[in-house]
Order: structure tokens, then sequence, then C-alpha cells
């Protein structure tokens, strides 16, 4: 009876990882693409979270199974998120197209230091037998240490790429001063530890939607002029659509069948120019900001922001 209840105990800490592995994939994955550096954190300070909860689970005898549990969950997202984050560092750091050789390196590398770490611990551990608290407090210290090399480890990447933070911190910069950052500044100046309160700093567009139907832009607005829509996306490729209040910052982007990835950037960088009132007409703004960008090195191919995918192609008709 005892070895089919442990039995079952392991069952169940497992498919709780399995169940915590498929929610998080569902829920956030979608995430880790622009946000790399924040869940290249998240996922060791969630290593070392479950790490932490394994140690202190046999102290709870009452509480062993769902603190075994809840350490499977974190150790799955640690998986989902780390594997992730990996591989898409390993293709920003392949410049010569040569992913498999720095992922082999960046492995070689990891076993290195795991064999240097398991021959100090070989030392540390004899001596630190009987030590209780020593012990803990040596934990403690090393955990620090681990997730300060890793703060600073993110803190030294330049991604040319832009996520929502570097974007808009780019097009609020460039509002201002009519100068896209440079990489490495917009870098420096990311915030990239989860749990800092400008992280989360809510971008000036409350509700924008990009690639929406021309049903979602009627919901948005009440109405809209279908001959000044037309002429936006003849010229630009792309109309924005604003919510009837003057002071709203709800808009709605409609693109035109020919559109690119460019034209939804400057969708993007119009809405929020609009929504901070930083520019009445942002349409030539949006233009230089991304010939500007290009210039300095950042890559304007990714987008950071969700398409909803719709095209629009309107012909108005003279009668």
């Amino acid at each position: 009876a005892s070895a089919a209840s442990a039995a079952v105990q392991w069952m169940v800490r497992d498919g709780t990882g399995m169940v915590g592995r498929l929610v998080f994939t569902w829920r956030c994955a979608h995430l880790l693409d622009s946000d790399i550096k924040m869940w290249r954190l998240v996922a060791d300070l969630l290593n070392d979270a479950a790490l932490l909860l394994e140690l202190t689970s046999p102290a709870f005898p009452a509480l062993f199974l769902p603190i075994v549990c809840l350490s499977s969950v974190l150790r799955s997202i640690v998986g989902v998120a780390g594997g992730c984050t990996r591989a898409a560092l390993t293709q920003h750091q392949a410049l010569q197209d040569n992913a498999g050789d720095v992922s082999a390196k960046d492995g070689s590398q990891e076993t290195a230091v795991n064999f240097v770490a398991l021959l100090l611990g070989l030392l540390i551990v004899p001596a630190l037998d009987g030590l209780f608290y020593t012990s803990w407090v040596f934990f403690l210290v090393f955990t620090a240490l681990h997730i300060f090399a890793n703060w600073r480890a993110v803190r030294c990447l330049q991604l040319p790429t832009f996520n929502m933070q570097r974007l808009n911190f780019c097009i609020a910069t460039f509002a201002s001063s009519q100068v896209v950052p440079s990489i490495a500044f917009a870098n420096e100046s990311e915030y990239t530890f989860p749990l800092m309160p400008a992280f989360f700093a809510s971008n000036p567009c409350r509700s924008l939607r990009i690639g929406v139907s021309v049903d979602v832009a009627l919901e948005v607005a009440g109405r809209i002029d279908l001959e000044k829509i037309a002429t936006g996306l003849k010229q630009r490729n792309y109309a924005l659509v604003r919510a009837s209040s003057s002071d709203s910052d709800i808009c709605a982007v409609l693109m035109s069948t020919s559109a690119s990835r460019n034209d939804a950037l400057r969708a993007y960088i119009s809405s929020y120019l609009v929504c901070t009132k930083a520019s009445k007409v942002p349409y030539d703004s949006a233009d230089n900001f991304v010939e500007e960008a290009q210039r300095r090195g950042w890559n304007c191919s990714k987008l950071p922001f969700a398409d909803e995918g719709h095209r629009v192609e309107i012909e108005v008709v003279d009668r």
C-alpha cells in the first residue's frame, strides 16, 4: 500500500506538471518571442523557486503533495519558457547562420559550468554536514548570486527587433526629438526584471486593433467616411478609425489588400501618435520613423503586436 501510495503521488505530481505546461503554452506562448529577456529571467526565477519548494517540502508532511505539485508546475513553465527563449537567443547569436554551431557550444558551456559546480559541491557538502542553518545561508546566497548573474546577462543583450516596450520607447523618443534611439540605448533603457511596474505600463492606445474588418471599424467609430477610408487605403495601405469621442484612445486600423509588414508598423506608429496627441498629421512621421529606424539598424520586419489579418478593398464609385 505504501509503494502504491507513493506511485500515485508521483503520478499526480507529473500530471499536474503536464497540465501546467499545456495551460502555460496555451496562454503565454505568443509572448515568448517578443519578450525574450523577461521570460529568460522568469525561467531562472521559477527554477530557483521550484528548487526552494522541493527543499522545504519535507518540513511540511501534511502539505507535501501540494508543494511538490506546485514545484512540478513551475518546472514545466521553466521548460517551456527556457527552451523557447534559448532557441530565440541562439538565432540572435548565429550571425553567420550557424545556429547549430552556436547551440552546440552553448550546451557545452552549460555542461562545463555544471561540472565545475559538481566539483565545488563535492567540497562544500561534506563541510556543511550537520550545519543546518549554515547550509540554508549558503543556498540563499548562491541563489541570489544566480539571479543577479542572469539579470546582468540579459541586460547585456542588444536585440535589433522591436518588442512592445522597445517600440513604444522609440516612438515616444522620436515624437519628442525626431530621433530614433540606437539599438544599444533602447535595450539599455528596457526594463527586464518582471517585478518592475514599468514593464507592465499600458499602451497609450488603450484598445488598438490592427487589421480589423469593416464591421469592427463601424463598432468602434459608430459611422465611418468610406470615401476617406478608401483614400487612406489607396495612399498608405492603411486607414485609422477612432471612437467618436474626441478624447477616446480606442483605435482600429483597416489594412488594404496590398499592405505589407512595414505598413502595419506605420499604422501602429500613427495610432500611437494620434492617441498621445503627439502629432496632428502622423502619417509622414510614421514614414520618417521607419526610415530612420532602418537606417540605425533596427529590423522592422518582425512585429510585436497582433494583426487580426483582415484586408479591405473599398472602391468609391461616382454616380
